[in-house]
């Protein structure tokens, strides 16, 4: 195998590859990414076995053949290597680097080896502007499960469905994440044929964080095909084509329809500034962040949002008033896990202006809409602690 590359745009497509690997030392092969030359093209792979990702780039090949490197080594060195305009890799025996007056070389690991990369596969297809897929991971994994103990959780849901009829129609696709004490869903517009096939996909916590890695603040078109064993996707790029292959794992993700209809009908409904209620958050932030669970207070009125500390050992000057906008409904008293409200707020005023919050007593299911966008956030408020 001999080729001669773009140094820096070789540098990128081993940073996407290397996304795909496992640090493992029970299956060394998945610490290397797979290159290959082809007319015209080099061609390079990583994968977990669950998450797989397929960069090809544009070469100059003198020579075909495959062969299979350790991905953190190499990356490490094209960070080095990345102005040096063009290098010649070469294997035979070895993986060579030439650029310059550098010469480096790596131990190989036969291609074949090496698992294969998916075919597209057959199945319901849509397209999807790469950075409105990012929005969409962006608006959902913080909300992820993390504990050993309900894998279930710990993912992303990936769904589509018919949009209700007294919102529209056509289909919309779903991310969706819970942990049980806030869910987190965000919907988007698809075309897609009339259909009776409604795909739910489970991508777990690994494969979704990968993938944010990948995807680019890009306008680009993506395709993203379901099908029963895995969801593929082609992500172009100005100077490659990135794919990606997810395997279905099986989990069955948690019914959360149910949680739709819980805050139908409030009490209270008010209208605040994303970013006035983020910068209040953001005053109390060092003064909880030691506390392990964090309780914060909203006494809400018609006039403002009042959020102070309800921890025992809190000092006594932690109080912030948020402006209230619009408010419909009666005065009430509510306590959120500081952390929980605060992820959802970082993420609601990159492009909303306002949040709208439903609210149907102390302890009842809160949910907050944003004005701009169709990212709902549904939290459970917390007992307060007892003194």
């Amino acid at each position: 195998m001999r080729a001669v590359v773009d140094a820096r745009t070789f540098h990128k497509a081993v940073s996407f590859a290397t996304t795909g690997c496992h640090h493992s030392q029970l299956l060394p092969i998945l610490n290397n990414i797979k290159i290959e030359t082809t007319p015209n093209k080099l061609v390079l792979m990583g994968t977990d076995m669950e998450f797989a990702v397929q960069v090809t780039m544009d070469a100059q090949v003198e020579k075909e053949g495959a062969t299979a490197v350790n991905a953190k080594q190499l990356l490490s060195l094209l960070s080095l290597m990345k102005n040096m305009g063009k290098i010649e890799i070469e294997s035979n025996g070895l993986f060579k680097l030439c650029a310059e007056e550098a010469e480096h070389e790596f131990p190989v690991i036969p291609a074949n080896e090496f698992p294969l990369f998916p075919d597209e596969p057959q199945g319901l297809s849509f397209s999807l502007p790469q950075c409105t897929l990012k929005r969409m991971l962006q608006c959902t994994m913080f909300a992820m499960g993390n504990t050993a103990e309900n894998l279930t959780l710990n993912c992303v849901l990936f769904e589509i469905e018919k949009v209700p009829q007294k919102i529209g129609h056509g289909y919309r696709f779903n991310c969706v994440a819970t942990d049980t004490y806030r869910m987190s869903i965000i919907s988007e517009k698809i075309n897609i044929s009339e259909t009776t096939e409604l795909p739910r996909f489970t991508v777990p916590s690994n494969s979704v964080h990968k993938l944010f890695k990948v995807l680019q603040e890009m306008d680009e078109e993506i395709k993203i095909v379901f099908s029963p064993s895995l969801v593929w996707l082609e992500i172009p790029h100005s100077d490659m084509t990135v794919h990606c292959a997810i395997s279905n794992l099986g989990r069955n993700f948690p019914n959360y329809e149910h949680v739709l209809t819980l805050v139908e009908h409030p009490i209270t409904q008010l209208k605040t500034s994303s970013v006035d209620l983020y910068q209040a958050l953001k005053k109390i932030e060092p003064h909880v962040k030691t506390i392990k669970i964090p309780r914060i207070v909203f006494d809400i009125t018609p006039e403002c949002i009042t959020i102070k500390f309800n921890e025992p050992d809190a000092p006594s000057e932690g109080k912030v008033k948020v402006p209230v906008v619009e408010f419909d409904g009666e005065p009430l008293q509510i306590v959120f896990n500081f952390n929980f409200i605060f992820e959802f707020v970082k993420e609601a005023k990159r492009n909303s202006a306002f949040v709208i919050m439903s609210l149907k007593g102390s302890k009842s299911c809160v949910k907050i809409d944003c004005s701009n966008e169709p990212f709902s956030y549904y939290i459970m408020p917390m007992e307060p602690p007892e003194v």
